[in-house]
């Protein structure tokens, strides 16, 4: 197939194509980037995105306010009949036409929230803070977490899946998607560009979009059976908000399964961070850390009980003075890797630096 063929598909979760967006709005990372660049003069013309289920007629994402739900973009060397009116705007050698059927009006935010150090979600971050002090290679500390984290979402995902959608919020660099992509359709958002350029290079099977999990209100009522937001809502300005979206977003008996910062774990008043910044204090952009009680609150509020609710251990070291780190993190990451190789929830939340909630969609 030529590279300047556009194809778009969801069902399959493999793009072949190049979708862009306009200034602030979501968009699918394009695969031949080299090779199909947008006329950035037509960009404002593009304010719209959707994507066609094969198969459904139905699409996973809804935008524009003053124009109703979209049904789709087709991206294709031709001109397609609209369904009910059509907007062309040229892109390379392609033609896109805007398909829109009427629907009851969105209230999508047009502006990027202004409270949060947006400025920080570039590829630079993902080689500081907590990304550069730990490795990621095989066997360690995040390889093994990602494998626990897939294993969670195949014992809890619904056994009777409505969409077979799995969607990632925060999809950092692709790995967990890249472990799901035989289970689900899989789809992966971050607000970095570069973080979803590395989930369509680690993640070959999955969606990559680049939106913030402040606008939830871009997916549809039910499109996923499982939404995982690892190390996410710890950056939002309103959290809350972010629940309640992902409760609708997800099918009858869904499953959400999330991780953030612990505040109150039981060893860092050892930590001294006014001195020595922890894992949570030394990354900016935490701006909405919570203790546990909290986040439980905020999920059962939301219509998503709560399943599982537990630590991940207290392996960001040292905490003692004199004692090597190595000796340190061998005996108070021990739990950790228990919990890790069983696959199980077995640390208390006052015993986890971080949080781990397991939480299902009510029927």
């Amino acid at each position: 197939m030529p590279k300047t063929d556009l194809i778009s598909s969801v069902a399959t979760a493999h793009f072949h194509d190049s979708i862009i967006r306009s200034p602030k709005q979501p968009y699918l990372v394009p695969r031949y980037q080299d090779t199909i660049k947008p006329d950035r003069s037509t960009w404002p013309f593009c304010d719209a995105l959707a994507v066609r289920l094969k198969g459904e007629g139905s699409s996973i994402m809804r935008f524009l306010p003053g124009l109703g739900r979209i049904r789709a973009i087709d991206f294709s060397c031709k001109e397609v009949r609209p369904i009910e009116g059509e907007r062309k705007t040229a892109f390379s050698s392609a033609l896109i036409t805007q398909h829109y059927f009427q629907g009851t009006h969105m209230s999508t935010p047009m502006t990027a929230p202004t409270e949060a150090p947006l400025d920080e979600y570039g590829e630079g971050y993902f080689k500081s803070y907590n990304y550069a002090d730990r490795p990621l290679g095989r066997f360690s500390m995040y390889w093994f977490a990602r494998r626990y984290y897939a294993r969670l979402v195949g014992r809890f995902a619904p056994r009777r899946p409505v969409t077979g959608r799995l969607l990632e919020l925060g999809s950092g660099l692709g790995h967990l998607l890249g472990l799901l992509s035989d289970q689900f359709t899989c789809v992966g958002a971050d607000i970095a560009h570069y973080a979803a350029q590395e989930t369509r290079r680690n993640a070959r099977g999955a969606a990559a979009l680049v939106a913030s999990a402040d606008r939830l209100d871009v997916f549809a009522d039910r499109s996923f059976d499982v939404v995982v937001a690892l190390h996410l809502v710890e950056h939002l300005i309103d959290p809350r908000r972010s629940l309640e979206h992902i409760h609708r977003i997800l099918a009858e008996g869904g499953l959400l399964l999330m991780a953030t910062p612990n505040p109150v774990y039981a060893l860092r008043p050892l930590k001294h961070i006014e001195r020595t910044p922890d894992a949570i204090s030394k990354d900016p952009t935490h701006i909405n850390v919570q203790p546990p009680e909290v986040w439980h609150r905020w999920a059962e509020e939301n219509g998503l009980r709560v399943l599982r609710h537990f630590g991940d251990g207290l392996w960001d070291v040292p905490y003692l003075p004199f004692i090597p780190s190595s000796i340190q993190f061998a005996v108070f990451g021990l739990p950790s890797l228990v919990q890790v190789l069983s696959g199980l929830a077995l640390i208390p939340t006052s015993m986890g630096v971080n949080q781990i909630i397991i939480a299902r969609k009510e029927c």
